[in-house]
């Protein structure tokens, strides 16, 4: 072999080996690239579940804390032996007007 031939091998060998590092440099780049954007959107997703979730509990905070004001309201008018007020007679005195169950 000549000299020019080994001369072309190495660089044909080298441009290979160059071209193939650099192949792999981009798969990898694309690989990490692929990862980030995959885990930044399943970032979002669970913020967006974060956000419905806590929407979601604030209404049961109110609809607990409401429910619980009917339990409250129930319970003392039974302790105190209230009855619920089914026809209303208004009579009229003097200058007032007065109630009649």
């Amino acid at each position: 072999m000549t000299r020019y031939k080994k001369s072309q091998i190495k660089k044909k060998l080298l441009f290979t080996v160059s071209l193939t590092f650099l192949a792999g440099l981009c798969v990898c780049f694309f690989g990490q690239f692929n990862s980030f954007i995959l885990a930044n959107y399943e970032i979002n997703n669970c913020e967006k579940q974060i956000n419905q979730l806590s929407a979601t509990n604030e209404e049961l905070k109110m609809n607990f804390v409401e429910a619980n004001r009917v339990t409250q309201i129930e319970n003392i008018a039974k302790e105190f032996n209230f009855e619920k007020t089914e026809k209303v007679h208004y009579i009229k005195a003097i200058s007032e007007v007065a109630a009649n169950k």
